[in-house]
């Protein structure tokens, strides 16, 4: 049992966030929105009802589109530290958002929507990451 809190301990978490650079965070967003991106694309009838949110084809286009646009903002911005370490805070408002809207339709229903729950995680886990770089350090 020390053993495990020895592992998580702050140090060691610390210590974990400041082996994430910028550009290792920026793309871990990038498989982020690849990720939406194939969801909002492919599977749109899937997503459509693993969410609170049903089907909408155009607006679930129109989300794959925003997707695929900022992945090709980010592609360059990730070959160069400087540019990930300017693009880390606002990635964390767009996860936070992203987080809360999600959160938001799962705590609406009285059924389980699995999508909105995995947004939800999925984003705030992101946003957190995000947070602790910026807090416990600067990326590098």
């Amino acid at each position: 049992m020390v053993l495990i809190g020895t592992m998580i301990s702050k140090n060691n978490l610390l210590g974990g966030l400041m082996r994430l650079t910028s550009r290792l965070l920026v793309f871990f967003w990038i498989l982020g929105f690849i990720a939406a991106f194939t969801i909002q694309s492919l599977f749109q009838h899937w997503f459509a009802e693993v969410t609170l949110w049903g089907s909408a084809p155009g607006w679930q286009t129109e989300i794959a589109i925003w997707n695929l646009g900022v992945i090709c903002v980010l592609v360059p911005l990730v070959r160069v530290e400087d540019l990930s370490k300017k693009a880390i805070p606002g990635l964390i408002v767009l996860s936070l958002l992203f987080g809360v809207n999600h959160l938001y339709a799962a705590v609406q229903s009285s059924q389980f929507f699995l999508g909105n729950w995995l947004g939800a995680l999925s984003n705030f886990g992101a946003a957190g990451l995000g947070l602790g770089s910026v807090l416990f350090r600067n990326p590098r």
